[in-house]
């Protein structure tokens, strides 16, 4: 991956404004952990990571109930509908993370692929364990998608209920399950990279290296 093909891809199917801020900040705080994992002396790849944060809701629209233009923050125009359609005509029935995952494989980036199909919300419970994070870099990204909701970065606990919210009727059972796994990965990773949890605020994060690296990818 390079920066030509990124800034591509996201052109090519019209990524959302709303969908683009989020997936920078989710890199900015992966690449935040990533790096202060590094500096324990674990081995990790941090463009693998940069790349992956950069493209893990690439087709996040073929997950949309409506597209209705006055819910983005954006001009909509009728060239980014005929997109979004075509998106979700294609690829509804599999769902962001594996429609992008499969899209990777097309292009080539099968390590991105590897990651990304690892991010979407049930993959940690999976009843196969090959299909749950393993790696550093599939646990980062993993954790980092969970702390952010939209482009702020909250509690699990928050970012889990609006999620339930979004996606289930009542009650759910399987969000406790995943909250419960999830605290134990948010503890093994601040555990790794050496920080406290009160660090891992919006504020820093958009005001570190890794946030202006992120961006200036995208420039």
């Amino acid at each position: 991956m390079n920066k030509k093909k990124l800034k591509k891809l996201l052109v090519e199917y019209h990524v959302p404004i709303q969908i683009l801020n989020h997936m920078v900040k989710v890199t900015a705080l992966a690449l935040f952990l990533g790096e202060k994992i590094k500096r324990s002396g674990r081995t990790i790849d941090l463009n693998l990571i940069r790349w992956t944060g950069l493209l893990h809701d690439l087709l996040k629209v073929c997950d949309f109930r409506s597209l209705d233009p006055s819910g983005f923050k954006q001009k909509v125009m009728e060239s980014d509908l005929r997109a979004w359609r075509s998106i979700i005509k294609k690829y509804q029935k599999l769902g962001h993370a594996q429609a992008c995952a499969q899209l990777m494989l097309r292009i080539g980036e099968e390590k991105i692929s590897a990651i990304i199909i690892k991010h979407h919300l049930g993959s940690i419970i999976d009843p196969d364990p090959t299909a749950r994070p393993t790696t550093l870099e599939e646990k980062i990204i993993y954790y980092a998608d969970k702390r952010v909701m939209h482009d702020q970065i909250v509690t699990l606990r928050n970012r889990l209920d609006d999620l339930s919210k979004r996606y289930s009727k009542g009650p759910d059972q399987r969000i406790l399950q995943i909250y419960a796994t999830l605290e134990e990965l948010e503890k093994e990773i601040l555990k790794t990279a050496n920080i406290k949890p009160q660090e891992i605020i919006d504020a820093k994060i958009s005001n570190s290296h890794s946030f202006e690296s992120v961006v200036s990818y995208l420039s």
